[in-house]
């Protein structure tokens, strides 16, 4: 009869071990998720500035749109440049451009909820968000999915496509409370690449319709 009384308790050695592996295992992938998550912050941090080609994938209630662009990031400073258009601030005033009706509206910038500004989310992204998994995605990357640690943030889902060998971000995709996912693919990324002064000012062309919406 022994042998049959250490099969049970063998079992149940197993079972106690596959449940302690589903439980440590999610939580190892976060933590993995977020020490990524800080690597990235340190890379962008410490690189001051980058500039990349892109391409904008917008789907939302009123259908899909995609353009291929140009971006500069240094801090709040940033410019992007797509579609006939062409938004810059320098942290405290904004320029859009519309090459199409050669309109420039200018207003004050703000760092609100519904602005997409690329530092938040590459050097600022855990004062506000968590990881809450991790994901192989294949090629040396990793998917992190992010949600916000305040349920009343604009963008309630992040995820951010990074490469391991140097924490380097791939692509951002951003799903808001109006079911509308933005996903921005990045290529040709130059981290560190200088700015000048007048990479995040704008000047209106000659003729351009002027709307100063600034308070």
């Amino acid at each position: 009869m022994k042998p049959f009384l250490r099969r049970p308790a063998a079992l149940w050695s197993l079972f106690a071990v596959l449940f302690a592996l589903q439980t440590v295992q999610p939580t190892t992938r976060a933590q993995a998720g977020t020490d990524l998550l800080t690597r990235v912050q340190q890379t962008y941090s410490n690189a001051g500035s980058f500039q990349a080609d892109f391409t904008q994938s917008i789907d939302g209630t009123s259908g899909s749109e995609r353009v291929d662009g140009t971006l500069r990031v240094s801090g709040d400073r940033f410019s992007v440049s797509a579609g006939g258009q062409r938004f810059v601030t320098d942290g405290v005033t904004t320029w859009l451009h519309n090459e199409a009706t050669n309109q420039v509206i200018i207003n004050d910038f703000s760092s609100g909820e519904t602005v997409f500004a690329p530092s938040r989310f590459l050097t600022d992204a855990s004062s506000k968000y968590r990881v809450v998994s991790s994901t192989d995605a294949g090629s040396g990357q990793t998917d992190l999915l992010l949600r916000p640690t305040d349920a009343s943030e604009f963008f309630d889902k992040v995820t951010l496509r990074v490469r391991r060998s140097d924490a380097t971000v791939m692509s951002i995709e951003l799903s808001d409370l109006n079911g509308t996912t933005m996903r921005y693919t990045l290529r040709n990324v130059r981290m560190g690449s200088r700015q000048g002064a007048d990479a995040f000012r704008f000047t209106p062309p000659r003729g351009a319709e002027v709307v100063d919406l600034r308070s």
